[in-house]
């Protein structure tokens, strides 16, 4: 499915419960307006006392897309959260996600390279980072700094893996071997919740193979390919399926969230 215009009156109260997609007002509101405080303040984060990062809350250090509004809840009630149960988010960067899912019980593995697709938006950081935000929220996300195939976690290891707007910054050639791997640290029926963005400017709406973030992946025909089934989303809206057409897409626009050109597409794929 797309992320719709219309965002839950559910999902406007997860978000402000957890300070999604940006920390807290003030805090948003000093990072739209200061970006080079905000960025000074972001590089100094060991620096900041646990009380005022929990204040800040675990989406105040790195900058969200607008559609990430609908993108986190979306991923969090997709499917329950059970206690306990093993779960990886790819390319997550420092992004909040992980740490409410650890916050819910969660055994959670990050994994990312922090490769920077656009030089203009900073989501490196360094890994006592993440050690420190761990101990102010007080969760226990282990963090690997690796592609999820270096990374070598265990086989049908994994009750669910999260990949929340990442595959579409990874090369086209690469992303076969990804879901294939996302495949093999899966547990036989676990799911892998995904958002990927879906560019206008780019093929198929356009002739351009690409812009400065990405390209449009054609990701539910590589998911099935690699033995994934979808179990949530609705074809019509996933790039992949023939039941997908860029007049029906773009006749529906206002129906969808869309920001600076980009839709969000949203499907949960079952391992066969």
């Amino acid at each position: 499915m797309l992320a719709p215009a219309i965002i839950p009156g559910a999902f406007w109260n997860w978000n402000r419960s957890q300070k999604a997609p940006d920390g807290p007002e003030p805090w948003h509101r000093i990072r739209s307006s200061q970006r080079p405080l905000a960025r000074w303040i972001r590089r100094r984060r060991t620096a900041i006392p646990g009380i005022a990062l929990r204040w800040i809350g675990p989406f105040g250090f790195q900058e969200n897309s607008p559609t990430r509004s609908y993108e986190y809840p979306w991923c969090f009630h997709a499917l329950p959260i059970v206690p306990r149960m093993s779960v990886v988010e790819i390319g997550a960067g420092l992004s909040g996600f992980q740490f409410v899912l650890s916050r819910a019980g969660a055994h959670v593995v990050s994994v990312d390279p922090l490769i920077n697709p656009n030089p203009d938006v900073d989501w490196t950081f360094p890994e006592q980072d993440f050690r420190h935000l761990n101990r102010a929220f007080g969760t226990n996300v282990r963090f690997i700094r690796s592609t999820l195939q270096q990374a070598a976690l265990p086989a049908a290891s994994l009750d669910r893996a999260y990949c929340i707007s990442a595959m579409e910054h990874i090369p086209v050639t690469e992303i076969p071997p990804l879901l294939d791997e996302i495949r093999r640290i899966l547990r036989p029926g676990a799911c892998l919740v995904l958002t990927v963005d879906l560019f206008l400017d780019c093929s198929p709406f356009t002739s351009k193979d690409h812009n400065q973030w990405g390209t449009n992946v054609p990701v539910a025909k590589l998911a099935e390919a690699v033995g994934f089934s979808l179990v949530q989303g609705n074809r019509e809206e996933i790039y992949g399926y023939p039941e997908f057409r860029t007049d029906t897409v773009l006749s529906r626009i206002s129906e969808f969230l869309c920001h600076r050109g980009v839709l969000s597409q949203c499907a949960v794929f079952q391992r066969c």
